[in-house]
């Protein structure tokens, strides 16, 4: 125990890069020692711990994670790495901070998710959804956008669950406000989303059709399905037909409202309403203006 308390105490009093980098070496030697977790650390100086190259940076922080530190200074500790350390140091520090699970690390992960580097923001996004913040679910959604295609990727990980063939199972039973909420964000994580969308609007069965044109509503995806959703629009079957309309009047298109107006020709007389007031809604909106 004396010789480890001594590398310790050294450590802590450790004024140079050289210095600190040396009894790193030692104390990841004496780490298998099993009094090592026990020691208490004593407190180390910030400036060494910032002079730090990257990799010693990163190896303290394993250290640390293994020892007994006091959970105030040992996040103190990690702070000061994601601040002011190295790329790696700030990595490293990144992966463990949902470890501690308190209130000031969960402010942390929060303040990280914004972070200039995008391996940092991929470390920490997969542990926001686990503090059971409520702000989790809104922060993860607003990086679906984030310019890095790594922090996009950890974000869809985190929100797997959000997949099409779930909504499909529950979609009936969510009320309107919750197929919308959870549509547009399928849309938005579920790399298969349209295509599975467009294949239930390419099904045989009536109903599945009919689900699927109320999906693609909620999801704000039929300008995605447009041409599946203009040939429903000339369906056998008029209740189809009227809900193709319904979804038709949710996206402003030369195409669509070309299909519009075929409609207003309908042999039935509740297509050729709907297909009027999704019409006269268009130029309502937007005085005419399509988005093409």
């Amino acid at each position: 125990m004396g010789g480890l308390r001594t590398k310790l105490d050294l450590l802590a009093a450790a004024k140079s890069e050289a210095a600190t980098d040396l009894l790193l070496d030692t104390l990841e030697e004496m780490r298998a020692d099993e009094q090592f977790a026990a020691l208490r650390w004593p407190r180390i100086d910030g400036r060494a711990v910032v002079a730090l190259g990257g990799t010693e940076q990163a190896r303290l922080v394993t250290l640390v994670m293994a020892s007994s530190m006091g959970h105030d200074d040992a996040l103190k500790l990690l702070r000061l790495v994601l601040r002011r350390g190295k790329a790696a140091g700030r990595r490293a520090a990144a992966g463990v901070v949902h470890q501690f699970g308190d209130l000031a690390a969960e402010e942390l992960l929060f303040e990280l998710s914004a972070d200039k580097d995008p391996l940092v923001q991929a470390d920490v996004v997969g542990h926001l959804r686990d503090t059971g913040s409520p702000r989790a679910l809104p922060r993860l959604v607003q990086l679906l956008d984030a310019p890095h295609r790594i922090v996009r990727e950890a974000v869809r990980r985190c929100l797997s669950e959000f997949t099409f063939r779930r909504f499909q199972t529950s979609f009936e039973t969510l009320d309107e406000s919750l197929q919308a909420a959870t549509g547009t964000l399928v849309k938005r994580v579920d790399g298969e989303a349209i295509g599975r969308l467009a294949d239930e609007l390419e099904a045989p069965d009536g109903r599945r059709q009919l689900r699927a044109l109320d999906m693609a509503i909620a999801m704000d995806a039929v300008a995605d399905v447009e041409s599946h959703v203009i040939a429903l629009g000339e369906s056998p079957r008029a209740v189809v037909r009227q809900a193709a309309v319904k979804a038709m009047g949710c996206c402003n298109t030369h195409r669509i409202r070309t299909a519009l107006l075929a409609r207003t020709d309908d042999t039935s007389a509740a297509v050729q309403t709907a297909a009027r007031a999704a019409l006269d809604a268009f130029v309502a909106r937007d005085h005419g203006l399509l988005v093409t």
